[in-house]
């Protein structure tokens, strides 16, 4: 049976997913900055626990510890709420998709770095303000543009935007611009995903990307947090494996 989550619930969801912190960084750091009574964030509990669903915007993550759960409550949800993306680790999103019949399925790998030994020199960073915001969205539209769901240089922007409330965007400049970026675009009590790294077409094989990550992933530890990060392209793997970073999972998302 299918219930909504209060703030009574608090404890024992994020208890539920304690043991897998990366795998369950976006519903954990979801709740924590947005609670259970925003206009824009639902969550549910299935069979006392045995289930958590949260749907953030048109964005649903779901999470189950139990290998023999049908997630069938889902259609109740896709039925009374909008949604266009599904989240989950592999092996879940796999009972999913035989529900929702997805029209797109995107697979990607989970790392984490826990430690920084590996981490490259960073000390030209820095922090991007309001006065980057033009740049950081030409950068961004230039490398991701459509390919990531993006219909406009101007939905980039008011992207970037709401990330930099948020969280710090690292960058590296060349003459003014913009060449490099990346930043961590969730945050938990225990882990941070890094995401939105780019560097401009011309300016790539200098390890850019890799000062970035490292000064992105630099602070998450001395924060406390394990880093995260997703990836399917099998370059960039290359630069995230020499930073220290360990697969640890398949995580999917379904587009509906």
């Amino acid at each position: 049976m299918l219930k909504r989550a209060t703030e009574k619930d608090r404890e024992a969801i994020l208890a539920y997913i304690d043991d897998r912190p990366c795998e369950n960084l976006f519903i954990a750091g979801d709740i924590l900055l947005y609670d259970f009574d925003s206009d824009f964030q639902k969550v549910w509990i299935e069979d006392d626990m045995r289930c958590i669903y949260l749907l953030y915007k048109t964005n649903l993550c779901v999470y189950s510890k139990d290998k023999d759960h049908d997630y069938r409550a889902i259609v109740e949800i896709i039925q009374n709420h909008e949604v266009r993306h599904i989240n989950a680790i592999r092996a879940i999103a796999d009972k999913i998709k035989l529900i929702v019949k997805p029209k797109k399925i995107r697979h990607t790998k989970m790392a984490i770095c826990e430690g920084s030994e590996h981490l490259k020199d960073h000390h030209d960073v820095m922090i991007a303000d309001d006065t980057d915001l033009d740049g950081l969205a030409d950068l961004a539209w230039e490398v991701f543009g459509t390919a990531e769901g993006y219909a406009s240089l101007k939905e980039v922007k008011e992207s970037l935007k709401g990330i930099m409330q948020d969280f710090p965007i690292y960058m590296l400049k060349e003459d003014k611009d913009i060449v490099s970026m990346a930043y961590a675009n969730a945050k938990s009590a225990k882990a941070g995903m890094i995401c939105g790294v780019a560097t401009a077409g011309s300016y790539r094989a200098k390890g850019y990307a890799s000062a970035c990550v490292s000064a992105c992933v630099a602070d998450l530890l001395n924060e406390g947090r394990i880093a995260c990060l997703f990836f399917d392209d099998l370059k960039a793997a290359s630069v995230y494996y020499r930073l220290g970073f360990k697969d640890i999972g398949d995580y999917t998302l379904l587009l509906l």
